[in-house]
């Protein structure tokens, strides 16, 4: 009895084993910091992996991020490499399996990329272990049941090749964003590989974020890295110059069809790919914090209040916070524990002094970070200043305006920020402050513009200008007149409406109102744009009454129902 227990508890442990082992792995924008990584993983990946590839133009995205973070021989990112086909000993086959016959993984249902990857593994002296496919265009247009070939065919290939590792893919965006067909297919593949403990490397997801985690697939980001508005990776580098990733973006040569920070991020994660079909458990295996705010030459001014900014990685709950004006020989605190979120908002106190630091550390543990340099405490400040340079106050302007000030301070200026008729529009964090307006989404006639900008204590300074909206010049005439009925007599107005200067802008429809003098207007008709080709229409009013006076006017609104312009005002 006591046998068979032992041989059951045996086998249940090695079942726990297998099905572990077992785990999806899903290698997604969670996925790309290859800091994270320890390195004696990426050197068990080099040394028990034979990768081999096959791709077109999309899937060279990995093998261009790769290479950015290669370097030079003896280095820890360096390996051994080929272009075409089988050769055998080297790290990674690239265009492997195209040697086999196929370029990559089709259109519904297409196996050419299955055949060749069986020719390529028959091959006498094969020595390749790990087996990737790319997408190039055909998730978007696949079908339900082109995307279950695809999966059954890995999955039987998994089963004829049980000692080689085939790696499931996601298809690259296309701007159809969350409710797209190609979202709908990658769910299909995401959904399958969660259920049957596959390694899948999300091509898609990975581009669908950028390195701070912002969502832009529900934005329309397409595999170029361009969405609703712009370029997340080229934003991204732009607020980011002086990051570790800017540094091996640089060293990207290129990257086909999308940024080379796209390309850079893919590298990372086939990094982390690879060091988990290597063994590695995922967990960064180390834990550590960094001040980033205040980091030396700040001068924050007493009673402002300002961020304290840290990060750290792995497994850290709270932080004690403290300060030094003598450049570390004594410290004061600021906070014996606060959750360990990142930052945490200060009121600078009277403690004038030069040589300022700022020492975070674990609450309960050992990590520790000081400011890398000395910032300072300061009395006193002044204020910012700003101005408007264009337009002029008073001006005339239509169409799109470029709406320039310039911003000064002592210590520096965080922010311009444009307001159109008291509504923020625009905010601007580096010279030359600027912001180009589409008056035509504007009312005609006097509005202001107000530029406010703000310095690193949060001082801020707001200058304003007024200038006339003229995209249309709007005018109306009137005449009374008369016309017999039989032996009625009616009187009627002629209303004519002219519109001048329209240039751009989009004219939805004109209104024209009446009132008797000394009441209030109504709308007498609406004038579909449409109805008035070169802004010109003439309305007859009716049955007008001999014993009164009456006013008219007419406004021209746009596509969005704002007020382009108003009209002149004429009795009869």
């Amino acid at each position: 009895m006591l046998k068979h227990i032992y041989i059951l508890l045996v086998f249940i442990f090695f079942l726990a084993l297998n099905l572990q082992a077992q785990e999806a792995v899903i290698v997604d924008h969670n996925c790309t910091d290859i800091s994270k990584i320890p390195d004696t993983w990426i050197l068990e990946a080099k040394d028990s992996l034979r990768i081999g590839y096959g791709h077109t133009s999309h899937g060279s995205q990995l093998v261009t991020g790769i290479e950015a973070y290669r370097g030079n021989q003896g280095t820890i990112y360096y390996y051994s490499y080929s272009s075409w086909g089988l050769e055998t000993d080297k790290f990674l086959n690239d265009c492997w399996g195209n040697a086999g016959g196929a370029n990559d993984l089709g259109h519904n249902g297409n196996l050419e990329w299955r055949d060749a990857t069986v020719y390529m593994l028959n091959l006498a002296n094969n020595d390749r272990n790990v087996v990737i496919w790319s997408w190039c265009g055909g998730v978007s247009d696949n079908t339900q049941a082109g995307i279950k070939t695809y999966l059954d065919a890995i999955s039987a290939l998994e089963d004829q090749y049980p000692d080689v590792t085939f790696i499931y893919m996601t298809g690259h965006l296309d701007g159809s964003g969350v409710d797209g067909n190609l979202n709908k297919r990658n769910n299909q593949i995401r959904d399958y590989c969660e259920e049957n403990n596959k390694f899948l490397f999300d091509f898609a997801d990975i581009e669908s974020y950028d390195p701070d985690g912002n969502y832009y697939l529900n934005k329309g980001a397409d595999d170029g890295c361009h969405c609703n508005g712009g370029n997340w990776a080229e934003e991204w580098l732009a607020a980011n110059p002086n990051s570790d990733l800017a540094d091996w973006v640089y060293h990207c040569g290129s990257c086909a069809h999308s940024q080379r920070l796209n390309c850079v991020l893919k590298g990372g994660a086939f990094w982390w790919l690879l060091a988990r079909i290597a063994g590695w458990e995922g967990d960064s295996e180390q834990r550590t914090l960094q001040v980033t705010s205040p980091n030396g030459a700040e001068n924050w001014l007493v009673g402002s209040k300002h961020n304290i900014t840290w990060v750290t990685q792995g497994e850290v709950e709270r932080v004690k916070i403290e300060y030094s004006t003598d450049d570390g020989e004594n410290w004061s605190k600021i906070v014996s524990s606060t959750k360990n979120d990142g930052i945490y908002y200060w009121e600078i106190p009277d403690d004038v002094s030069a040589d300022c630091l700022v020492r975070i550390s674990e609450k309960n543990g050992t990590l520790v970070d000081t400011s890398d340099n000395s910032f300072k405490i300061i009395s006193t400040d002044e204020p910012p200043s700003v101005i408007i340079t264009y337009p002029a106050s008073n001006s005339e302007v239509k169409d799109s305006v470029t709406i320039q000030a310039i911003a000064t301070d002592d210590f520096g200026i965080t922010k311009v920020e444009f307001f159109i008729n008291g509504i923020l529009h625009h905010t601007d964090t580096a010279a030359p402050f600027q912001y180009v307006w589409d008056s035509i989404a504007c009312p005609g006639g006097l509005n202001t513009i107000t530029a406010t900008a703000t310095d690193t204590n949060e001082q801020q300074d707001s200058y304003a200008i007024s200038v006339t909206v003229r995209n249309i010049n709007l005018s109306i005439q009137a005449l009374r007149g008369e016309e017999r009925a039989w032996l009625v007599r009616r009187q009627y107005g002629k209303i004519e409406l002219s519109a001048g200067d329209i240039g751009s802008a989009k004219v939805s429809k004109y209104i024209i109102y009446r009132k008797e003098a000394g009441g209030t207007y109504n709308i007498i008709k609406e004038i579909e744009g449409s109805e008035a080709p070169g802004g010109m229409f003439v309305y007859y009013d009716r049955y007008l009454e001999r014993t009164k006076t009456y006013v008219y006017r007419a406004v021209a609104l746009g596509i969005k129902g704002q007020i382009l312009a108003s009209s002149n005002e004429v009795t009869v």
